[in-house]
């Protein structure tokens, strides 16, 4: 089985336009992060940090019966898919990370990271969900989403509307970049295939996506031409061409 985790803002329509495209690997389920979509939004922080979503995962399997599973991830649900590898050995087949990293490495970069998420955080209230979707969405890691016809572009915000201010706010302050827990040092212990990647625009991840891969011991790279961070929807043709011919030469192996 694929557990398919979105970004942050999103919800498991993330994966719409590739969805199908996946099931020819094999089932799929979307999933919805704690504070996102139709999953609960507690008003406890600590519900929403690594290890209280690893717990949520791996009872998300149980619950399915499913065994181990492949974790594919994008952007924060990327990050979460490498916690489930490290903390959750014996629940992971593999991995599909897109656009994502292991954290920060340097202790002054991740507490800056920390403060600047607890400060949006503390704004998304007061803004709404219709002015902090149309921030999110023009920070400049988003720049090549833009060149998205109008209506596709709509619909996604439309989608990231639907969430709850409480919900993203305890999100970032447990589950942000900075909020969750480093694991480049633990990159080795992830034996299990992995496919990393990143838009080719996406300078910043793409480079992460470099670094990402050679940690991991059975780690693949490929760069999306034409792409940038949001590639599944930016060009979810070359992304399936890359994750079926990845899983192909797994299944060869």
């Amino acid at each position: 089985d694929l557990m398919l985790l979105h970004g942050f803002t999103q919800d498991r329509r993330a994966w719409d336009a590739v969805r199908d495209g996946l099931r020819r690997i094999g089932p799929t389920v979307a999933v919805d992060l704690v504070g996102h979509g139709a999953s609960p939004k507690p008003d406890d922080v600590a519900a929403y940090r690594a290890e209280a979503c690893v717990e949520q995962l791996g009872g998300v399997l149980s619950a399915l019966r499913v065994p181990r599973a492949w974790w594919v991830g994008y952007s924060m649900g990327g990050r979460m898919a490498l916690q489930m590898a490290v903390h959750k050995p014996e629940c992971t087949a593999g991995l599909v990370l897109v656009s994502t990293t292991a954290g920060f490495q340097e202790v002054a970069q991740r507490t800056e990271r920390i403060r600047a998420d607890q400060v949006l955080a503390d704004r998304i209230g007061g803004w709404g969900m219709q002015a902090f979707v149309d921030f999110w969405l023009e920070l400049p890691l988003f720049e090549s989403l833009r060149r998205l016809p109008r209506q596709q572009l709509e619909t996604l915000k439309r989608q990231r509307l639907q969430n709850s201010p409480l919900g993203l706010a305890h999100s970032l302050r447990g589950m942000g970049s900075g909020a969750m827990p480093p694991l480049w040092e633990r990159l080795r212990e992830v034996q299990v295939p992995a496919l990393v990647l990143a838009g080719e625009l996406d300078e910043k991840f793409a480079a992460l996506a470099r670094s990402l891969v050679a940690g991991l011991p059975e780690g693949n790279l490929a760069i999306v031409p034409d792409a940038g961070h949001a590639l599944i929807v930016e060009s979810p043709a070359r992304f399936l061409s890359a994750v079926q011919g990845f899983f192909q030469r797994v299944e060869a192996a």
